[in-house]
């Protein structure tokens, strides 16, 4: 959550404003100052899950830079920096689709044609009046193939109750799907609005 109460502790109906920190180390073993050129550094699909795990999931990462005695950053740092960038931007640079609607109860992310999406990326607006406002949600897609020609179902694991800021759901494999249901069930304030709701591929 975005809120925090009175005795400092995260709380869905806080009063507070306090978006989540979520620190972390480049080297193994939480190591912040540089630890010499054989010191490991974690490998990269370790930092794509706690990027998963935390700006997926509503907090600000804050990845250190350890630079060493004479101020350099050693290049296999920045040789892991660059990969887990180009990750990032290979992966979610260009959405599959961003064309979607919603009424009071749901949001429908539709595809112009029949598409393979593995993720999506859900924000809510929080410059408008509600804010971080929805409680429960849960996503559908809409198959066009196999048993199911024509009808929503449910997307196994996509569920919660924070999107806040912004929440990467991932699908654990992809599916052909024509749309994408973004089902609201509990909510605080005013009607929702999203910043942002993108479906994509990540090879």
């Amino acid at each position: 959550w975005l809120t925090i109460n009175d005795h400092a502790q995260e709380d869905a109906n806080g009063d507070h404003f306090s978006p989540p920190e979520c620190p972390t180390t480049l080297q193994v073993s939480d190591r912040w100052f540089y630890g010499g050129a054989d010191f490991p550094i974690r490998p990269l699909n370790e930092l794509i899950d706690s990027y998963h795990k935390t700006v997926g999931r509503n907090c600000k990462l804050v990845l250190d830079l350890a630079v060493s005695r004479s101020g350099l950053v050693d290049p296999k740092h920045a040789s892991r920096y660059k990969e887990f960038g180009d990750f990032i931007r290979s992966c979610y640079g260009k959405p599959l689709s961003s064309q979607f609607n919603c009424s009071s109860a749901s949001c429908i992310l539709r595809f112009p044609s029949t598409q393979l999406a593995d993720r999506v990326v859900i924000r809510e607006d929080l410059r408008s009046p509600s804010g971080a406002s929805i409680r429960q949600w849960s996503l559908d897609g809409y198959m066009m193939w196999g048993d199911c020609l024509g009808c929503w179902i449910p997307i196994p694991s996509a569920k919660g109750q924070s999107i806040g800021n912004k929440r990467i759901v991932l699908f654990g494999e992809a599916v052909f799907l024509q749309a994408i249901r973004l089902n609201i069930y509990n909510t605080t304030g005013g009607p929702q609005v999203l910043a942002q709701f993108d479906a994509y591929l990540c090879h």
